[in-house]
């Protein structure tokens, strides 16, 4: 797919449906700045907004995948599966930022387990119950920020399982709290409460903060008018 060629299918349709580069943007939930972009051929819409952008201006997504007006609805299967991973294809090389980012939390998940396994294996069992919790709220983070940054929504199951990690992360918490009271350790405990309300407070609310995210995201993908068209459920 010719990113050029795209670009100026993009900015002749806008202009012939008398829209503005804002108005257009408006209807993707993009800035202006993006579909500039996309017109001077400069950038390259995201595979989740080419469907969102055949309807707002009015074309088929073969017409837009193409670049320009076909006379026929349909094509061959091996035509479309060629388009669609080129169109692939140049969308993850027009997002290397996103996907550096969806590495680099991996990265950094995988880091922060090991030292947390390192500082298990130094001090022992009086560490084990903090390093369970953030492993899990670590987890817990990891699974919507691999949605943002690749775009990869994944279902209100992945959004269950990072919600279970957040709680799992916070009853270990707990179950530390019940070892300092059981033991009758309430200096300790008075050292420590206040640090552990704001973990807490912490993995509870950047945990609920991404999966809201994620979820818009993925809700903008498929409340689609065509996708509505076609029967699917969106709520």
């Amino acid at each position: 797919m010719d990113a050029a060629k795209l670009g100026r299918f993009i900015a002749e349709t806008r202009k012939a449906r008398g829209m503005t580069q804002a108005q257009l943007g408006a209807r993707l939930y993009v800035t202006d700045k993006t579909v500039s972009k996309w017109e001077r051929g400069a950038g390259f819409p995201d595979i989740r907004t080419l469907e969102p952008l055949a309807e707002a201006l009015e074309v088929s997504l073969v017409d837009l995948m193409r670049g320009e007006r076909t006379e026929t609805e349909s094509i061959p299967v091996e035509t479309a599966e060629a388009m669609l991973t080129e169109t692939l294809a140049l969308t993850r090389e027009r997002r290397p930022v996103e996907y550096l980012l969806g590495w680099g939390a991996v990265a950094a998940f995988g880091v922060a387990v090991l030292l947390l396994l390192l500082l298990l294996l130094t001090n022992g069992k009086i560490v084990a119950y903090s390093v369970t919790s953030l492993c899990l709220g670590l987890g817990a983070w990891l699974i919507p920020l691999l949605s943002l940054t690749w775009g990869r929504p994944r279902g209100p199951w992945a959004v269950l399982g990072s919600l279970s990690l957040a709680a799992a992360a916070v009853a270990a918490q707990f179950f530390q709290i019940r070892d300092h009271v059981r033991l009758g350790d309430w200096s300790s405990l008075e050292d420590t409460i206040d640090a552990l309300a704001w973990v807490v407070l912490l993995f509870l609310a950047a945990a609920v903060l991404l999966n809201v995210l994620s979820v818009l995201l993925e809700h903008r993908a498929r409340c689609t008018p065509r996708s509505l068209d076609r029967g699917r459920r969106c709520s």
